[in-house]
């Protein structure tokens, strides 16, 4: 479960005008550079998050079904363990966190389990294959090709006879075209509008 922002035009101006109302001349004081970033850093994240109007969402893991519950345990450890790295200056803490970050290999190596599994179970692999890419690059979104087809004043709309169609065309198109090659016409003066 996570919570979504809602970042609109009312928000952004509330957030505006906190910030022109808070004051920032103790955050400035002092002179090491960290706490100085840290607390600016934290003031804007108060100001942020108390502008914005939170709305809670659960995600629904059935679109990724190779995530399984241990796999989203381990990526909340991991995100867990990064939140203290990034704060502390202990080696001991930087060094299991860098070891813990092989886990990527292992969620990978889920996901291509998963994807192998599908495919060896598909009846049609090469359709389960670009649906499995179109999925990883995000676009699944379906357009309609062609549906139908006018040839001779009928409208065809048979797969099949529209594709034989076209290949009748284009076979007919590359027999013209040799045919007057051999003869030694020149196609272009006989045919002002080349395919």
């Amino acid at each position: 479960m996570q919570y979504l922002s809602n970042i609109n035009s009312t928000t952004t101006t509330d957030f505006q005008i906190k910030v022109s109302y808070n004051t920032w001349d103790n955050i400035f004081q002092g002179s090491n550079v960290n706490i100085i970033f840290n607390n600016f850093l934290n003031t804007c994240l108060r100001i942020f998050y108390s502008s914005l109007i939170k709305k809670r969402i659960t995600f629904n893991h059935k679109h990724n079904p190779w995530i399984t519950k241990r796999t989203r345990t381990l990526c909340n450890k991991k995100r867990g363990l990064y939140m203290k790295y990034r704060v502390s200056n202990d080696n001991n803490l930087k060094l299991y966190f860098e070891q813990y970050c092989t886990i990527s290999e292992v969620i990978r190596a889920a996901k291509k389990l998963h994807h192998d599994k599908m495919i060896l179970n598909s009846k049609n692999k090469m359709e389960t294959t670009w649906k499995i890419i179109k999925t990883g690059t995000g676009k699944t979104n379906h357009t309609k090709g062609v549906q139908s087809l006018k040839t001779n004043n009928t409208i065809m709309d048979n797969h099949v006879i529209n594709v034989n169609t076209f290949n009748k065309y284009f076979i007919s198109v590359g027999y013209t075209f040799i045919s007057s090659v051999k003869s030694g016409n020149n196609i272009h003066r006989n045919n002002t509008n080349p395919i």
